[in-house]
């Protein structure tokens, strides 16, 4: 369980705002702290002495205006790949590993002029260096596949996270901000009340495994490690081995040839999980290094620096690449296997085309609720198909399905 909070804390320079700070944090017992407006000034703001918050990370401006920072707990195993800061004291992109689970930590304070333009730069900015779960936080709002998680989870609900106190006004101007794949981590998102900022702290809880999803989907064979000298040696003596240890006559030579199949693929993930995660470690080694280098280039901006820096850059785009070389070999497989057979090749051609084939949310009751959870979106299926098979409803009207097998399933098709 993981716990973020987001606080526009309208300035921190003042002690006894630092402090306020320093117990609230102690007493939410929270994971990780986005801050926004902290007012700090560039190279001359205070340290924020909060216990086990060691790491800490801040977007600081000219002036003391604007200001973002990230606290992480030293309760949290953390690793920090590279970090992207508005030197205006606007936003602060960390891309992080949390507890071992990679992150793109999207911090913001947008202006209140200019938005749209604002906000569709930051949009592309984290396009181009997301990894892992991706999290926004702060006053910041899109429809580019994200979800203001504390709207979602009270949809009827009417709170506020500012008070003007000048027009004795409330507004939601703070918001979380979710991938729609990371929703169904969610355990709990709410607004606290406002105590000595003029703006309320949003509390987010998450499982651990944010992303979800992960091996849900069925295994494919990464075909380009059987040009890997290595592997295929290796390939070939488990199968001898496997052959020479279990053809006797206590097996079937059915059982043998069937069993062989799971040795080989045993072989066959081991290797393609182990290049996966080297290539990965690759990508975020490369990043580091970006990041260390834009940084000794921004404080001593010499040729040597700025050398360093364009090679650090140039050896960015290699992953990707590789990435581009195996997606185009599998592209061009299935096209030589289906490329003359009419198929779902064909049928997707002919089909319009749709954006996202992923039933993110459903509409029930007539329109009157919408679910957002894989667990309530399953029932709400199942329930419409009991319905509609008049499973349990009239004992008058004999329901269409004959097969009792059928009526079983709808029956107990419910997740939970």
């Amino acid at each position: 369980m993981l716990k973020v909070i987001s606080y526009n804390v309208k300035g921190l320079n003042a002690p006894v705002k630092r402090h306020s700070l320093a117990a609230e944090v102690q007493r939410l017992k929270s994971d990780v702290v986005c801050l926004q407006e902290t007012h700090f000034k560039r190279l001359a703001h205070p340290l924020l002495k909060i216990r086990n918050f060691n790491t800490q990370y801040h977007a600081t401006g000219p002036t003391r205006a604007k200001g973002v920072s990230i606290l992480i707990s030293s309760n949290v195993v953390f690793q920090l790949h590279s970090k992207i800061s508005d030197p205006r004291g606007r936003y602060l992109i960390l891309i992080c590993s949390l507890n071992h689970k990679i992150y793109t930590l999207v911090n913001v304070y947008s202006p209140n002029t200019e938005q749209l333009s604002f906000i569709a730069g930051v949009l592309s900015r984290v396009s181009l260096v997301a990894t892992g779960s991706l999290l926004k936080l702060g006053n910041l709002f899109s429809s580019h596949g994200l979800y203001d998680v504390w709207r979602l989870w009270h949809p009827g609900d009417s709170e506020f996270t500012f008070h003007s106190k000048v027009h004795n006004s409330y507004s939601r101007l703070d918001y979380f901000l979710l991938q729609g794949s990371s929703l169904s981590q969610v355990l709990h998102c709410e607004i606290l009340d406002i105590t000595w900022s003029d703006h309320a702290p949003i509390l987010l809880t998450v499982k651990e495994s944010v992303g979800g999803g992960a091996g849900m989907s069925a295994w494919r064979l990464n075909d380009s490690i059987l040009s890997d000298p290595g592997i295929a040696a290796e390939i070939e003596q488990t199968l001898k081995e496997y052959f020479t240890l279990n053809n006797t006559s206590e097996v079937s030579p059915e059982t043998l040839w069937k069993a062989h199949k799971a040795v080989l693929r045993g072989v066959c993930i081991k290797w393609a999980s182990r290049l996966h995660k080297s290539g990965q470690a690759d990508r975020l080694s490369k990043l580091s290094q970006t990041h260390l280098a834009a940084q000794a280039n921004r404080s001593d901006p010499t040729q040597a620096n700025l050398k360093a820096l364009s090679e650090a850059q140039a050896r960015l785009p290699d992953w990707n690449y590789t990435a581009l070389l195996y997606s185009q070999r599998r592209l061009k497989a299935r096209y030589y296997a289906f490329r003359d057979r009419p198929g779902r090749l064909l049928a997707r051609y002919l089909k319009p085309t749709v954006t996202n084939t992923r039933i993110s949310h459903l509409v029930i009751d007539s329109g009157k609720r919408t679910v957002y959870k894989p667990l309530e979106i399953g029932n709400a299926l199942a329930a419409y198909y009991r319905d509609l098979y008049n499973l349990q409803s009239d004992p008058l009207l004999p329901p269409p399905v004959r097969n009792v097998w059928i009526g079983i399933y709808l029956i107990f098709i419910f997740l939970a």
